[in-house]
């Protein structure tokens, strides 16, 4: 375990090309164009779960709390997007790790990573627009902070050398714990809150998000920061110490939750084998 992380971290850390090379946005042809059809590929969305569930599942969706009505286009929506890009990332930082001195030499990052750069910003304004705006007006201000702060430095990096578009891979991998929590969330939302299948997708959730937010995120964020194309971010370089602490904030609530609703099961068990007794 102990030679793992060394060589993770010698990988993550190990220095950025030299050669020239084009930046994120050069390296995607009419973006403008395709940030709006995401953006409102993912505004749509939200519309269409939000009106499928009143539709065809009324009676079920009408039950839910207020909060959660809400809250269930965002979960089913963010599902769509990481579904996608959660695999990719994989992949490509497997294949980043396989490449040879002479291949990273050549190799312009801008060209393999840089292409989802619409893809996700039109999830982050599309989520932004339908659910962390509305959250704002309500006082919650976890999700826009969040949103602007990543929001920035994205687009920030895409104007910079098109060497940080290496980094796209190691942050989406953060993404994983969505997969676990999402799934989870709408399965405990359908009434299925007591079951093994979402009592493993949280402890999934919980070590994921230990590794791939508590641990891997701050890792990836040194490497942005400590690299030698890190000022061509600008200001937005000093956005990577805001987020990182807002993963840990949400790694302290996830272990007080996890361990609330595990105290209760445990306390309900015990009332029932005493009442059975």
């Amino acid at each position: 375990m102990t030679n793992f992380i060394y060589n993770y971290w010698q990988f993550i850390t190990r220095p950025l090309p030299v050669h020239s090379t084009i930046t994120g946005i050069d390296a995607i042809p009419n973006f403008p164009s395709k940030l709006i059809v995401w953006s409102l590929f993912f505004i749509v969305l939200f519309f269409l779960v939000n009106h499928a569930a009143n539709l065809f599942a009324s009676k079920w969706f009408t039950q839910l709390n207020p909060r959660k009505q809400r809250e269930f286009p965002a979960y089913v929506v963010c599902l769509v997007h990481h579904i996608f890009m959660v695999p990719r990332a994989w992949l490509h930082i497997y294949l980043d790790a396989m490449r040879t001195t002479q291949e990273l030499s050549i190799l312009h990052y801008a060209h393999v990573e840089a292409t989802v750069a619409p893809f996700c910003l039109g999830y982050l304004i599309g989520d932004t627009v339908c659910f962390a705006i509305p959250e704002l007006l309500r006082g919650n201000y976890e999700y826009i902070i969040h949103h602007v702060l990543v929001t920035w430095l994205v687009v920030a990096s895409l104007f910079s050398s098109g060497h940080m578009t290496r980094f796209i891979p190691h942050l989406l991998l953060s993404d994983t714990t969505n997969l676990f929590f999402n799934t989870a969330w709408i399965l405990r939302s359908c009434g299925y809150q007591d079951t093994t299948v979402v009592m493993i997708l949280e402890i999934l959730f919980a070590i994921s998000f230990l590794i791939a937010r508590v641990i891997n995120m701050p890792t990836a964020f040194y490497a942005i920061f400590t690299c030698e194309y890190s000022e061509g971010l600008g200001y937005a370089r000093y956005t990577l110490a805001p987020i990182a602490i807002l993963q840990w904030y949400w790694f302290a609530k996830i272990l007080m939750s996890l361990t609330s609703r595990f105290s209760k099961k445990s306390v309900n068990k015990k009332k029932i084998g005493h009442h059975d007794e």
